[in-house]
């Protein structure tokens, strides 16, 4: 596989289909992200998880140089809230003007939860909680969107205690400290500002390019030596997490403990910016879910 070096790896991802990993091709044409229609009223966990996975792998496709779109409808038998869900992945050679090629269906596994809810006031027993019958206290609705996607690999299930959903217990406040203490080692390094990508909710035109992508971070001026020694082989490591099938939780453990622990720099969070929604810079942050909204461009 031919990968412009200053890209960094080449990318594979993991195919729901053949089941084998998949080289996707350098970035000098367009891709295509082609999800499915979930109305946000009755999105479950599950559903949520989709949509930040969505969110991620549109994050990381830019980040690597790609120009990305987002389509939505669906083919073959439509995903319900058991899962397992899929994001198509569709690409057009550069310069094209035939129809898009499949080139793999990302999985994402279903969350499922266990035991009778004896929760006052929300659901009934026997329907997957929604991110609006988990959030309260300190727990904002951010920090559980947060936690579905950093906390295990998006292929795998994810199983839960309703009692435990609704007390935000484990990895959900791990995930609102986790979140809020990256936020603030990004905010001390000062990156530029990121571009808000766009919603997944409406169509959209491919996001701007980022400030931070790969290419930029290792072909740019360091900010210091001393940092650098540090910042590219961090960098190194991340795009070996996420580029060998979307590992986020390796590339979030990755960032996080690089800029605690001594190679914090502007390069470094601005990668971190650029691949987590942390709500730095101009990006929501996943404050507002991203929606995947109704059916547009064709199944």
């Amino acid at each position: 596989m031919e990968f412009p070096a200053e890209h960094g790896r080449a990318i594979r991802l993991f195919d729901g289909v053949t089941g084998r990993l998949v080289f996707l091709p350098p970035p000098t044409g367009m891709l295509t992200l082609r999800l499915p229609w979930v109305a946000p009223e009755v999105r479950g966990l599950g559903q949520e998880r989709l949509a930040a996975v969505a969110d991620a792998l549109l994050r990381f496709l830019v980040w690597k140089g790609y120009r990305v779109g987002v389509r939505y409808g669906f083919r073959g038998p439509y995903p319900r809230e058991g899962g397992p869900f899929g994001i198509d992945v569709l690409g057009q050679p550069e310069g094209s003007a035939g129809p898009v090629e499949p080139l793999c269906r990302v999985v994402v596994g279903p969350v499922e939860v266990h035991g009778a809810c004896h929760h006052d006031g929300a659901h009934r027993t026997g329907r997957v909680p929604t991110v609006a019958d988990v959030v309260g206290g300190t727990l904002t609705a951010a920090d559980v969107r947060f936690a579905l996607l950093v906390a295990g690999h998006h292929r795998h299930p994810r199983r839960f205690r309703c009692a435990d959903l609704h007390a935000g217990h484990g990895l959900f406040q791990d995930a609102r400290v986790a979140r809020r203490r990256l936020r603030l080692l990004v905010a001390r390094m000062q990156p530029r500002p990121a571009p808000s990508f766009p919603a997944l909710s409406r169509p959209a035109p491919p996001p701007p390019p980022l400030p931070h992508t790969y290419a930029a971070a290792m072909g740019g001026t360091p900010s210091t030596e001393a940092h650098w020694r540090g910042t590219a082989p961090a960098l190194r490591r991340c795009d070996d997490a996420l580029s060998r099938g979307l590992n986020v939780p390796l590339a979030f453990g990755t960032l996080y403990g690089s800029l605690r622990h001594g190679a914090a720099s502007p390069e470094l969070a601005g990668a971190a910016q650029a691949l987590l929604p942390l709500g730095v810079g101009g990006d929501s942050g996943g404050g507002s879910p991203p929606s995947i909204g109704p059916a547009t461009g064709g199944r």
